[in-house]
Order: structure tokens, then sequence, then C-alpha cells
């Protein structure tokens, strides 16, 4: 098999699990949290199935807890 195909078989692999995930946690009313985003790609494409929430190193990086305490007594955004 050649890698490009790979490539893009994984890509719709993961775009099919990700969109069936959202949808069927929507259709039982339930929101939906994406753990581990890490790339622009990968909130691109919770965005375009509308997923509620994302938490990973694109938004920060894990934090001891007294400088998350910092970061929400700040009111701070993250990015993205």
């Amino acid at each position: 098999m050649h890698l490009g195909t790979r490539a893009a078989n994984f890509h719709q692999l993961r775009d099919t699990t990700a969109q069936a995930i959202i949808a069927l946690a929507e259709s039982l009313q339930l929101k939906v949290i994406a753990e581990g985003v890490e790339t622009q790609d990968q909130l691109d494409l919770l965005r375009r199935y509308h997923c509620d929430e994302m938490q990973g190193y694109l938004f920060a990086r894990p934090l001891p807890a007294g400088e998350l305490l910092e970061l929400l007594r700040s009111g701070s955004r993250l990015a993205h």
C-alpha cells in the first residue's frame, strides 16, 4: 500500500470515528469533551463536528495547582 493512501485512510477513519462518537453522544443528549488536542488540524476537525469542549497541549500545558488557580483568577482566555 502506498504511504499516501495509508495516510488518507487513517485520516478518513479518524474523521469518521470522531463524527460518529460526537453524533452518538449528541443523540443521547451528552456533552462531548475531547482530550489530547495537540494540533490545529485536530481542533478544526472537532469544531467541524461541533464537539462541546476540548483540552490538550494546543491550549495549555499541564499546570501545577497553584499556577492553574492563578490562570483561573486572572480571567485569561486560552489560545484558540
